[in-house]
């Protein structure tokens, strides 16, 4: 059968079934796989799509790939903001696309690994800042990044601080911060706090 989407609380059909494989990108966009049989023997469909909600294309990860990465898995990682940035993963190389504009920029990264950040910044090489405007690794002094929500939580020495998503400290010399659904709990000088974060 084909797949489209739904809003599971009013019923309401977004987009007509018609795609071999589909999922949510994120509040706004899905990801969404036509079926090619030139891909079979590759163990997959199609090179994914980004559409928006009224089903028009943003992005065809098709036009992305040079003829050396041809028939190259693409792996599409869930956004975790609204930000508009989008990593992937395609033959081994990462990249980014950014579909804030007309014309998506699309930018590959020499790093061993991204994942989704917040805002301006990603997270690469596990425990650096990379920043998108200013194409390059800005911070690169912590030990660990955790992205939670809209804010970071990073490790330097025994401390934890939480971070907003301009790299700004918002709670200092915490000896622990966990998190919970959309909670916080943070030790500092033996005793716990619980924040509990606005939707």
């Amino acid at each position: 059968g084909k797949i489209g989407f739904a809003n599971y609380i009013t019923n309401e059909v977004i987009i007509v079934p018609q795609y071999i494989y589909a999922s949510v990108l994120n509040s706004e966009n899905f990801l969404v796989y036509d079926y090619n049989e030139t891909f079979e023997e590759y163990g997959y469909w199609d090179y994914p799509r980004i559409i928006n909600k009224n089903g028009e294309e943003l992005f065809d990860f098709a036009d992305l790939l040079s003829p050396n990465l041809n028939f190259s898995p693409v792996d599409v990682f869930v956004s975790c903001d609204n930000y508009g940035i989008v990593v992937a993963n395609i033959g081994n190389k990462w990249c980014y696309i950014d579909l804030n504009s007309s014309d998506p920029l699309q930018k590959f990264l020499e790093y061993s690994s991204i994942s989704n950040g917040f805002g301006d910044y990603l997270i690469v090489n596990e425990f650096e800042f990379y920043s998108i405007s200013q194409e390059k690794i800005v911070s690169n002094r912590y030990e660990e990044i955790t992205n939670f929500n809209k804010f970071f939580i990073v490790k330097l020495g025994n401390i934890y601080q939480l971070l907003d998503s301009n790299l700004n400290i918002l709670i200092d010399n915490c000896e622990e911060i966990t998190t919970y659904d959309n909670t916080l709990t943070i030790k500092i000088n033996g005793k716990y706090a619980l924040y509990k974060l606005a939707n």
